[in-house]
């Protein structure tokens, strides 16, 4: 049994060491799509970003500079005020379009959201992050309420984007997520063999358009859930913000920077797709999605409201923060 057993396992190898020179043989490397594994992508040309062991990337503590400033607990804009512990604190959690990309630290939709409150008693933190995807997010989240620097009432979430872009990744892995590389096994076949390249990575010559990520897409979905529960073990109340998108500023190649093209029609199907996902969670758990005048189920051009596809310039944050606004305070209880 043992004899036979020691043939087989022989034979096996002898197969795969035959498929893997075949395919060194007829394939070169150059021809293979590169395996995506770019941990620095986000931090490179970004001097108010640094690397972070379990969220890939953050905020630089302390950074200033004419547009953007860090405060010292890693937040977007100024020191948090000394009296926060009397607050009604929101935390405003998100990618790029929380952060307020491209505008000053008086312009981003957070702090311009805090405007519209009349009472000084409610305080809103900017937690947005550019780049970051929902798994980010939720880290970020469990970190923030682990530190107890800051203990919110109310958690605003506007995630979406960079899963998408994500997800043109062919090799994408919910470590793609986070890190910005594969898993450690990944890595190390496609360092070694061609084989493993060929069928996972495929060829250069066969173009990926417009090809759905559902798995992308039910994991945005999970870490949309795991974010309400852990609000809700924390007692923090919890709502959704659509995203911001300008069709206007998108080109019709659409989305291109990694594997696989999203076209300009077939990126705002796919972002709808992401979208409606985040309603269903949403209506699972009983949270409000906050929508406004520029979320993707509506008109979709606002050229001169926006810095691109996905920003608003400062009358467009300007115009979300009124449009949240009134959606989120009667949720809430303040005006």
């Amino acid at each position: 049994m043992k004899k036979v057993l020691a043939i087989n396992v022989l034979v096996f190898v002898g197969i795969i060491v035959l498929l893997e020179g075949s395919a060194r043989l007829a394939v070169s490397q150059n021809e293979v799509n590169p395996v995506f594994d770019d941990q620095s992508l986000r931090v490179r040309d970004r001097p108010f970003v640094e690397t972070d062991e379990v969220r890939g990337f953050a905020l630089k503590s302390g950074f200033k500079s004419d547009l953007y400033s860090i405060n010292a607990n890693g937040f977007r804009g100024g020191e948090l005020p000394p009296d926060l512990g009397e607050k009604y604190v929101i935390l405003a959690l998100g990618e790029s379009t929380t952060f307020g990309w491209g505008v000053d630290d008086q312009h981003t939709y957070p702090y311009l959201l805090n405007t519209h409150f009349q009472h000084d008693d409610v305080y809103i933190v900017n937690a947005g992050i550019p780049s970051y995807t929902s798994a980010q997010t939720l880290l970020y989240l469990k970190e923030i309420l682990n530190k107890k620097e800051i203990d919110p009432r109310f958690a605003l979430i506007n995630i979406l984007w960079n899963d998408v872009w994500y997800s043109t990744v062919k090799n994408w892995d919910p470590e793609i997520l986070v890190h910005q590389r594969p898993p450690v096994w990944f890595g190390l076949m496609s360092k070694y063999s061609r084989l493993f390249n060929v069928i996972f990575m495929g060829l250069r010559s066969r173009e990926l358009v417009n090809v759905v990520n559902e798995k992308a897409v039910q994991e945005y979905g999970h870490n949309l859930e795991k974010m309400i529960l852990l609000c809700r073990d924390n007692n923090i109340k919890v709502a959704f913000v659509e995203p911001p998108f300008d069709a206007d500023h998108v080109s019709e190649d659409g989305l291109n920077e990694f594997h696989t093209q999203y076209t300009k029609s077939f990126l705002i199907d796919t972002a709808k797709h992401y979208a409606e996902k985040m309603h269903e969670v949403a209506a699972k758990y009983g949270v409000a999605v906050i929508k406004h005048q520029f979320d993707l189920f509506g008109n979709l051009n606002h050229y001169d409201l926006f810095l691109d596809g996905m920003h608003p310039n400062p009358a467009g944050n300007n115009l979300m923060a009124k449009d949240v606004y009134d959606k989120l305070s009667p949720v809430i209880g303040y005006n």
